[in-house]
């Protein structure tokens, strides 16, 4: 009697189950929480591939609120958010960012190598703008420094401001175009390189190539010669494209006076 009652029950369930009923409830699963710091480095990932508009969504994500902890990172993802606004044309919000970074790190520099000049200076200019704003520096062990001034140099650009294999470009924040030229001009010169020592060692012990190979040797040397000429013209139209759009190169100037009253004067120029 008990198992046809076990039955019976079973029975009501599946009859219940056909006519609409409630089913069993089902665990939800829980969503897959990406860790901030792995956030940021999708970030950087994004910047260095030129997708400002979808490292800018990931920046938001860790610093808006804040979910970021180590003071390093916080930093690092101000400088990567502030530098995506600026590229995008917002000057204004960059400014902000940059200065909430400034807040926490008034003596923080950029650097000059991976950041775009007219970044740096913008960077710089705000320091000096709003420099009463921050928090005072500790005082130096030498003596007491002076706001660093920033001025612009009628110089001639220096070397990187027309390097080849995009390194112009990167300077300039056109990093697309920076990793194009890259591409293209090492394999034009790997090619160039291949198809010349292929023909040397094609050459006989007195520089002629044998009567069966002449054929082959025309082709090869067609060959490196369309690559050393597609290679010149590529490097000097990344030359003189980075030459148009380089930024002025600036001129940093601290000056730091002694206990003495004696003034000391730093300069440098990037």
């Amino acid at each position: 009697m008990a198992s046809l009652c076990a039955v019976g029950v079973h029975r009501s369930a599946l009859a219940q189950k056909r006519e609409g009923g409630v089913p069993p409830a089902v665990a939800p699963e829980k969503p897959i929480v990406t860790q901030p710091s792995e956030q940021l480095r999708r970030a950087a990932n994004a910047f260095e591939h030129g997708d400002y508009s979808d490292a800018l969504k990931i920046l938001d994500a860790v610093l808006y609120p804040l979910r970021l902890s180590d003071p390093e990172e916080i930093k690092q993802a101000r400088v990567y958010r502030a530098t995506c606004l600026h590229l995008q044309g917002d000057l204004p919000g960059s400014e902000s960012e940059f200065f909430q970074l400034l807040l926490a790190d008034p003596s923080h520099q950029l650097d000059a190598l991976f950041t775009p000049p007219r970044i740096v200076e913008f960077f710089e200019d705000l320091k000096t703008r709003r420099g009463k704003e921050l928090r005072p520096a500790l005082p130096s062990a030498i003596g007491d420094a002076a706001p660093a001034r920033a001025t612009h140099s009628n110089s001639q650009p220096g070397l990187l401001a027309i390097a080849p294999l995009g390194i112009s470009q990167m300077r300039n924040g056109e990093t697309r175009k920076a990793y194009a030229l890259l591409g293209v001009q090492t394999a034009l010169l790997a090619t160039n390189i291949a198809t010349y020592v292929t023909l040397q060692r094609m050459e006989g012990d007195d520089g002629l190539f044998s009567t069966g190979r002449v054929a082959e040797a025309q082709r090869l040397q067609t060959v490196n010669l369309t690559a050393l000429g597609l290679l010149l013209g590529t490097a000097i139209y990344g030359g003189v494209d980075g030459y148009r759009h380089r930024v002025r190169s600036q001129r940093v100037r601290l000056d730091v006076r002694g206990a003495a009253g004696v003034t000391f004067s730093l300069t440098a120029s990037f």
